[in-house]
């Protein structure tokens, strides 16, 4: 694989990722508007029941990639049947 074709194929990655993050973005924004949990105003930049330093410890550790609004709609289907 020449210079050209490797440099073309991480850049088509790139953008395939960041399209890829841009959809589960809107994905989970989508999901937290239908969700029967609504958020009170006075947690608009954090959730009452998921928050951010639970994120924070599992970036930290590894166990999620995900941003902080794509973790809590993620816990919030995972724990939705308890």
């Amino acid at each position: 694989m020449t210079k050209k074709e490797t440099a073309n194929l991480v850049a088509t990655h790139r953008a395939l990722e960041s399209a890829r993050r841009a959809h589960a973005a809107k994905f989970a924004a989508r999901k937290l508007r239908e969700s029967s949990v609504r958020i009170a105003p006075e947690f608009q930049t954090e959730s009452p029941d998921y928050p951010i330093s639970d994120w924070r410890y599992d970036v930290t550790n590894g166990d999620t990639r995900l941003g902080y609004w794509e973790w809590v709609s993620h816990n919030l289907e995972a724990h939705q049947d308890y």
